[in-house]
Order: C-alpha cells, then sequence, then structure tokens
C-alpha cells in the first residue's frame, strides 16, 4: 500500500456504498477524505437510476452493494447465534459499528487494521457519534493476531463475529492460510467469519479482471489471492471453520440494478 494515509481502496468502497445506497454514513465520511477530493462530488450521483449507476461503475457499485447486504446479514446470524462481541479484521472506512448499532447493542467491537489506516478511519470517522470501540493497530507483517487482540480485550472463550471484507485477495496465499489459522486458535466455538474471496476468471470476464488488476496495481494495492469455490472446504477446514454458505457477487448484484464482478464469492463460514 502506497499511501500513508490509510488504502485507497477503502474510499472507493466508501463511495461505492453511498452510492449503492446502503451506507447512510458514506457522505459524511467522504466529506472528510481530503485525499480523495473527487469522491465527494460524485455523491451527487447517487440520484441517478441503479442500472445506470450500475453500468456506469463497471459493476463496482452493485458489487459493493450486495456484498455489504450479504456479510451484514452474516452479522445479523452471527448476533442471533450468541455472538457477544464483533471484529472487523481490516476496518478501513467501514460504518458497521453505526449501521448496525441497535443490533450490537453494547457488544465490544474491535477495528482491527495497519496503524496507517487505523490512523486514517480515526480521524474521518471522529465527526460521527461517539462510540467506545476498541482500536486495534496491527502489522500483520511482525504481529501475532491472537495475541494482539487477546491484549487488546478480545475474549477467546466467548463466540464472536469475523467480518475480514475485502482483504483476502490483496494477500499472498500463505498470508491467508495464517490468517485463518490464528483465527481458528482465536474463536470460540460458535464464532462466525464472513469475508471476501476471489475466484480466477475465464474467457471476456478475464480480460476485464486483466483491467482491473492494471489499475489495482498503479494504486499500489494488487490482486495475489484466489480459491477456486470448490476448495474453499480445503481452505478452511484446517482452521476448524465449516463453510456455510457461499453468496455470487453477480447474484448479490441484481438487487443494485446490474451485475457484479464475475470470481469475486461473499463467504461465510462456522468455528
Amino acid at each position: 500500500m502506497r499511501r500513508a494515509n490509510g488504502s485507497a481502496t477503502a474510499g472507493i468502497v466508501c463511495l461505492a456504498r453511498g452510492l449503492a445506497g446502503v451506507d447512510p454514513y458514506a457522505e459524511t465520511l467522504l466529506n472528510q477524505m481530503h485525499a480523495l477530493p473527487w469522491a465527494r462530488p460524485l455523491m451527487a450521483a447517487r440520484h441517478l437510476p441503479d442500472r445506470l449507476l450500475a453500468l456506469a461503475s463497471g459493476g463496482l457499485i452493485g458489487t459493493i452493494g450486495g456484498r455489504t447486504q450479504v456479510i451484514d446479514a452474516h452479522v445479523h446470524a452471527a448476533l442471533a447465534d450468541g455472538a457477544t462481541q464483533l471484529v472487523l479484521l481490516g476496518a478501513g472506512f467501514d460504518a458497521r459499528p453505526w449501521r448496525l448499532a441497535d443490533a450490537l447493542g453494547d457488544r465490544p467491537v474491535y477495528l482491527v487494521d495497519h496503524p496507517a489506516s487505523a490512523a486514517a478511519r480515526a480521524q474521518v470517522t471522529a465527526v460521527l457519534p461517539s462510540r467506545a470501540d476498541i482500536r486495534v493497530d496491527i502489522d500483520f507483517a511482525q504481529d501475532d493476531l491472537t495475541s494482539t487482540l487477546r491484549a487488546a480485550g478480545f475474549d477467546s472463550t466467548r463466540p464472536a463475529a469475523v467480518v475480514w471484507e475485502g482483504v483476502s485477495m490483496y494477500l499472498p496465499e500463505a498470508a491467508v492460510r495464517q490468517t485463518l489459522r490464528q483465527l481458528g486458535a482465536l474463536l470460540a466455538p460458535g464464532s462466525h467469519l464472513s469475508f471476501d474471496v476471489w475466484s480466477r476468471n475465464r474467457g471476456f470476464a478475464a480480460i476485464l479482471e486483466s483491467i482491473g488488476r492494471v489499475g489495482l496495481n498503479w494504486m499500489g494495492e494488487p490482486l495475489d489471492f484466489a480459491c477456486a469455490v470448490d476448495d474453499l472446504p480445503e481452505l478452511l477446514g484446517p482452521a476448524g471453520l465449516h463453510l456455510e454458505s457461499t453468496t455470487s457477487a453477480v447474484d448479490a448484484a441484481r438487487a443494485f440494478g446490474g451485475a457484479g464482478l464475475r470470481g469475486l464469492w461473499y463467504v461465510h463460514a462456522v468455528r
């Protein structure tokens, strides 16, 4: 990641959430992102028809809108199943603690991210209503996720909901597997994990994927890890995680007027 003020893609995701109409806090957050001045005027486009927005964004808005709704549903399911704490692993500019405040109640929320991204988030979200969420700074290249979260107060004896959104595809496979192993050691039985994973495209979709990769490479955030849906049980099994469900970005995006990015899947697993 090149930017010292946090991930550029996190700002783009925040914009897409706002344009998709799934995050009422997005515009407020964008107004604080001085490093992305071009993003704020684009929020005016939210009044355009869904199908036009979907086409203009090349499927990004539908993808982010669908992903947000699917993962929010996973969190609600986890809370209903007895999760007593929420972990946002790679929190970025995610406004879930505010959007889901009623469902969360007084459950602790742990905001885990790289120090640069965490600092940017703290600055941007300072304008939102005050919350007692717990900031957890971690350098995944050097720090151990399990011990770092426990030191921040995370209770490994109680079920948790973990959201790992928009992260795995930027990591090497070894780092993905290591993170899952650490979560397996950290989470109590009954915990839920929601994350997205990239599965390589074929044919014309592969051409579009290559174009997207060029843009992400330019931003210093190249795609790396990919996993076929059929291989998910093998990926999750060593961490003691059971595959609960998968949802394609294409299916989830239909509610937002267009097709989602082919090759992206949303995964719900249970410890």
